[in-house]
């Protein structure tokens, strides 16, 4: 592994930081999600379909903002060995656009809803080991 200054481990640590803090964003998001969901389902009423829309959208703009954030750091830090970013596709707004139904929203939502909430927790859990290896080459230099 490469020696790595102190300014490029401080900046790590920061995007590291930055990253799990929109993944916490997105997760909190996905959570407003599922509940809305839920009352969608049961009143199909139009002013909770565009508060989930609007979570939807928060949601994925976190998400990319962690996919160019992780993007950054692989180029940041070459010699360290920094996950890919999660991935992050726009199907939950592409599906509750066009699939405006009970099944969908029940089955298909909740469970892409679940899948991402997991990727959430995963990639906190990730990007918090890359801090920790950061912190331990800061402290041994």
């Amino acid at each position: 592994m490469a020696a790595l200054d102190s300014f490029d481990i401080i900046e790590g640590v920061i995007l590291c930081t930055t990253a799990q803090n929109h993944l916490k964003i997105a997760k909190k998001s996905l959570d407003k999600i599922k509940i809305f969901n839920k009352f969608n389902i049961i009143s199909n009423g139009c002013v909770i379909g565009v508060i989930k829309k609007n979570n939807i959208n928060k949601a994925g703009l976190n998400l990319n903002e962690v996919k160019e954030i992780m993007k950054e750091l692989t180029n940041n830090l070459k010699s360290v060995n920094v996950p890919e970013a999660i991935i992050v596709k726009n199907t939950l707004l592409r599906i509750d656009l066009f699939f405006d139904n009970y099944f969908v929203d029940f089955l298909l939502m909740q469970s892409k809803i679940n899948d991402l909430q997991i990727e959430c927790k995963r990639g906190i859990n990730i990007i918090e080991n890359v801090k920790n290896i950061l912190i331990s080459i800061k402290v041994n230099q």
